[in-house]
This record gives C-alpha cells, structure tokens and sequence, in this order.
C-alpha cells in the first residue's frame, strides 16, 4: 500500500512541479525497479512523463539537454530489460510505446539510442523482439 501511495504522491508531484521531469523519472524508475507487481503502472507514468517533457518542454530546451535527459531515461529502461526485469507481453507493448513516443519527437535519437540497441547481437531475445516491433 505504501508503494502505491509513493506512485499518487509522484504522479501528483508530476502535475505540481512538471519542470522537474529529471526527478520524477528517477523516483518512477526506482519503483518500477523494485517492485514487480507495479512495473507495467510505473511504465506507464514514466512514458506520460517523458511525452509530457517532450511535448511542452523539449522546444523550449538546447538540443543536448534534451538528449541528456532521453539519454538517462532509456538506458535505466535497457538496463532493466537486458536484466530481464521486463518478462510480460504488457510491460513489453510499453516500452514499444516509450520508443514510438521518442521517435515521433526525436527520431535520430530514438533510432542510435533506442532501437539499434535493442536490436544488438548481445541483448536478450526479448528486447530483440522490441526492437524489431517499434521499428
């Protein structure tokens, strides 16, 4: 019960103070990383997050900043994957809407930083299978 009240507190935290999008992606990764039964609504708060930073706040930003907050973002999610902390079909379709969100904002990131790493010889079956689905 306490996690899910963690998850209102950040989603409200999101609304409060949607400038600090860099923190709130923190607390929500952590979440999805430690508890299994709230990974799928942690992913989706981490996507709405990152659609929300892209749609109202990457115009505003220098190109490198934006990528260095993507960049944060989607290699804590391939460290989860390639753990393979990421096992059911839903939490899956996710992550292929995580990197459809990125590409419709910044493709050429979403393509180096996303999917030709998903797709990578060294990386579990699973995000090959994401990988090939969001391309």
């Amino acid at each position: 019960m306490c996690v899910l009240f963690a998850i209102k507190t950040i989603w409200d935290l999101f609304h409060i103070v949607s400038s600090k999008c860099t923190c709130v992606t923190s607390i929500v990764l952590h979440v999805c990383v430690q508890e299994k039964s709230l990974r799928a609504m942690a992913l989706d708060c981490l996507h709405r997050v990152v659609r929300f930073y892209l749609n109202v706040y990457a115009d505003t930003q220098p190109k490198n900043r934006v990528w260095d907050y993507l960049h944060s973002v989607t290699s804590q999610l391939l460290v989860l994957l390639k753990k393979g902390s990421l096992t059911q079909d839903s939490q899956h379709d996710k992550v292929v809407e995580f990197c459809l969100t990125i590409a419709e904002s910044n493709l050429d990131f979403a393509m180096n930083h996303m999917i030709l790493e998903l797709l990578r010889n060294d990386n579990p079956s699973e995000a090959k299978v994401i990988g090939l689905r969001a391309l």
